[in-house]
């Protein structure tokens, strides 16, 4: 069964290995991994399904919430090359210090008869990366053990190269300055070696190869003084460590890197405030660049509009805590034009969400804003802090509105009586409590699939963040994180909340929606029926909603201006 129906993949799985399958076939297809997930006792949540029924179905999903039970994985080598049917299979173990309570993070394979897999413990203390050999009978051994006190502890992901017995990955390390990123980290299994080859000055965001006769390493990352919002690709030494920067000469502040198998060439997606471009560029040096796709008809078809200009920025708020910024500002703006206030539209990013890079370029709702009427956005991540350090949303939030404050303080074009705030998902969590928080700074805000009490949410985020119910001062850091006890400091048609009944976590929204409706505030609520987190079915009205809500809330500042001639 698990075979032929690889994509009946546990719910909380879906996010934990990034995707929605759990089948890794070898490279040269005589085995392939499965993963299957025993459910029973795993709690049971009603989900509704209206459709075009006269009256709706409910369904039950399972899904594991803070220190209940969660599924059980096991992963599973088929082989291929077997007659029989169905083909005959060995169950991957993992090896000690993991215990039968577990989370698999990914798997993968290091060449056709061996797999890797990475595990965390079910407290999040500890986390593993093992090879699995055809040759020893599928038995796991360990190649490298992460352990933090207090939980938090960062497994290895899918960004992992092999060259032989070496392994090579980012490895989060905390820097002199107390700061955790992440670096370059090379094992050697065999050879008992275990160091990072980064330090201080850069943050690792993929390890793309490793070249086993030279020592060499290339990765792309950023320089922490430039703020995550700028990625480039870098190579580093094994024996001196010196790290040298391969594409900087080029300009863009963002790249993207697909090395060839041979770690001769590579080809570079350029990124930023222009228009993306392609290129190819020998790893040595020893050749020019080639430009592959300039997007010449979208340049041509473009040439004609206003297209906003994106700045990106990094917020320095703690020794070991940053703020990742990136400004999408109206076309034609200059820091010395004093002529316009621009109202501000704030997005914060939550914990669990999606890395801190972004691909800068883009033609989407901010963009409206900016070109079409001079709104300015700005999107902000906050990094860098230790994960072992358990902290609410509601500290998160807080956090999060000491960057406003520092935005609106550097940039006088900023128009601090026009801040709007939104969110999706633990996003839209630390926007509401902003919102709550600093009613005299953010206007109003709009929350989409808010987490509005972590409690109920999914086991492996919620316990990575605020910890497990036994953990010390988890009940203050769960009660701190529950959104609806700030309704009474909500006001009346500041909120705008969005959601998806098909959402694993739409019974979320509902509890904010009754805790404002008992405060008789009146704000505004957007259900979308049978739609799921990500509201695709119905981004288009979304898109409307948002517009229509903050056009009310933010007043224009070319309108404004003539209204006040």
């Amino acid at each position: 069964k698990d075979l032929t129906h690889p994509s009946s993949i546990s719910c909380p799985y879906t996010e934990i290995l990034g995707q929605d399958n759990a089948v890794w076939p070898s490279p040269t297809g005589d085995f392939i991994a499965v993963a299957s997930f025993n459910e029973t006792g795993v709690r049971e949540l009603p989900v509704i399904e209206y459709s075009d029924n006269v009256y709706p179905t409910v369904h039950s999903l399972r899904y594991p919430t803070v220190d209940t039970i969660i599924p059980e994985v096991s992963v599973w080598v088929y082989d291929l090359t077997s007659s029989r049917q169905p083909p005959p299979r060995t169950r991957l173990v993992p090896p000690p210090p993991i215990n039968e309570s577990h989370y698999l993070v990914t798997v993968g394979w290091v060449d056709g008869s061996t797999v890797w897999a990475s595990w965390a413990s079910r407290d999040q203390t500890t986390a593993i990366l093992s090879t699995c050999d055809h040759q020893a009978l599928w038995n796991c051994s360990l190649v490298h053990e992460n352990h933090k006190e207090g939980g938090g502890v960062s497994p290895v992901v899918r960004s992992v190269v092999w060259a032989g017995s070496w392994a090579v990955f980012p490895w989060s390390v905390r820097t002199l300055s107390g700061a955790w990123h992440n670096h370059v980290a090379l094992v050697g299994a065999r050879e008992g070696r275990h160091a990072p080859l980064t330090l201080e000055d850069y943050h690792v965001t993929e390890v793309l190869g490793y070249v086993l006769n030279d020592s060499l390493v290339y990765f792309r990352g950023s320089e922490l003084e430039n703020g995550a919002g700028r990625q480039q690709v870098y190579s580093v030494s094994m024996g001196h460590q010196k790290v040298y920067c391969i594409t900087c000469h080029m300009g863009c502040p963002y790249v993207m890197a697909y090395p060839s198998p041979t770690l001769t060439h590579i080809v570079v997606i350029c990124t930023g405030s222009d228009l993306p471009s392609s290129h190819l560029l020998p790893l040595d040096g020893s050749g020019p660049v080639v430009p592959l796709n300039k997007q010449s008809k979208l340049r041509l078809a473009l040439k004609d509009l206003a297209l906003p200009i994106v700045y990106s920025m990094d917020v320095a708020l703690a020794p070991a805590l940053h703020a990742a910024v990136t400004l999408t500002l109206p076309p034609g703006w200059s820091k010395d034009d004093d002529t316009l206030l621009f109202p501000l539209v704030v997005q914060m990013v939550g914990p669990a969400e999606q890395d801190v890079e972004e691909r800068l370029w883009h033609l989407g709702w901010k963009e409206y804003l900016s070109s079409g009427h001079q709104v300015a956005h700005a999107r902000v991540q906050l990094w860098g802090g230790d994960p072992s350090t358990r902290a609410s949303t509601h500290t998160l939030a807080q956090y999060q509105s000491r960057v406003i404050q520092k935005m609106l303080q550097q940039f006088d074009f900023l128009d601090p009586l026009n801040v709007g705030v939104w969110g999706w998902g633990s996003g839209a969590s630390l926007a509401v409590d902003a919102a709550a928080l600093a009613p005299d700074l953010l206007k109003c805000v709009a929350a989409v699939n808010p987490v509005v009490d972590w409690r109920a949410h999914g086991s492996f985020w919620a316990e990575r963040l605020l910890g497990s119910a036994e953990s010390e001062g988890s009940g203050r850091r769960y009660e701190d994180s529950d959104l609806t006890r700030l309704a009474p400091h909500l006001g009346a048609n500041r909120v705008l909340l969005a959601h998806g009944t098909r959402d694993p976590s739409a019974h979320h929204s509902f509890l904010l929606a009754h805790a404002l409706i008992s405060q008789e505030s009146y704000f505004t609520h957007v259900v979308y029926t049978d739609d799921d987190y990500m509201l695709d079915l119905n981004r288009y009205h979304l898109i409307n909603a948002f517009n229509k809500f903050f056009f009310t809330c933010l007043h224009d500042p070319l309108e404004y201006e003539l209204e006040n001639q």
